[in-house]
């Protein structure tokens, strides 16, 4: 096992990854597609962006990825509130999804936060 994935932010983003996909896969129609295509995007975005950020020893570009990570973890959670929104996916397990990814956003701004107190 690689040291990133004992992050719990990190398996939190892996998580909510997962559950996009298999949300894309038994909710997706062809009219939104450009919302489950930028939801399954952005959502990877956070998983791999935290990952990277560990890897890299440089502090700036460490700050760099993981505030990018942030980003597409905002992004997600907006994709999932139109998705839910719209009615194009039930309510409940939209709601759900979000919540997961707004703490996923939570753990990367501690993330972020700590890094910026070490330097």
């Amino acid at each position: 096992m690689l040291p990133y994935t004992n992050l719990r932010v990190w398996q939190q983003a892996h998580r909510t990854a997962l559950d996009s996909l298999a949300l894309a896969k038994n909710h997706w129609q062809p009219r939104a597609r450009p919302v489950f295509n930028q939801l399954l995007r952005a959502s990877l975005s956070v998983q791999l962006n935290i990952a990277e950020g560990y890897a890299v020893a440089s502090k700036g570009r460490k700050l760099q990825l993981w505030t990018t990570a942030y980003g597409s973890a905002i992004e997600t959670v907006n994709c999932l509130e139109l998705l839910t929104e719209s009615g194009l996916v039930p309510r409940e397990q939209g709601e759900a999804l979000a919540t997961q990814a707004r703490g996923c956003a939570i753990g990367i701004l501690m993330l972020l936060k700590a890094q910026r107190a070490r330097e």
